[in-house]
């Protein structure tokens, strides 16, 4: 895992996403009462990202025909996807990243 935003919206529903090599692991329906650094440190021990990969969508890189980086800060991000759908992902102004890195690493990723 290359890093994780908490609370970032994906077509205007809150999400926990998860940066990984392979693309972006998207969680929806989290625990909300919990605090996001709280949760996905807990989600992360319990359970492993191969199984997190089978209970959630996860939307692959290669899966991704265009990226279109709106703003970095606070991040927007556009994502047409091979098949057809569109994502739009934004972070607020104090989305909680799981490593100081993850939307750097998010827009390197996309910019490949």
């Amino acid at each position: 895992m290359l890093g994780g935003l908490a609370n970032l919206k994906v077509n205007d529903v809150p999400h926990d996403v998860l940066v990984l090599p392979a693309g972006l692991l998207l969680l929806r329906d989290q625990d909300r009462s919990v605090s996001a650094f709280k949760r996905l440190d807990q989600l992360l021990a319990a359970v492993t990202v191969d199984e997190l990969v089978r209970r959630h969508r996860l939307v692959r890189f290669e899966d991704v025909a265009r990226s279109r980086i709106l703003r970095r800060t606070p991040l927007r991000v556009e994502l047409d996807l091979v098949d057809g759908q569109q994502l739009r992902l934004a972070a607020g102004w104090t989305t909680p990243l799981l490593t100081k890195d993850s939307d750097r690493h998010l827009c390197d990723l996309l910019t490949e």
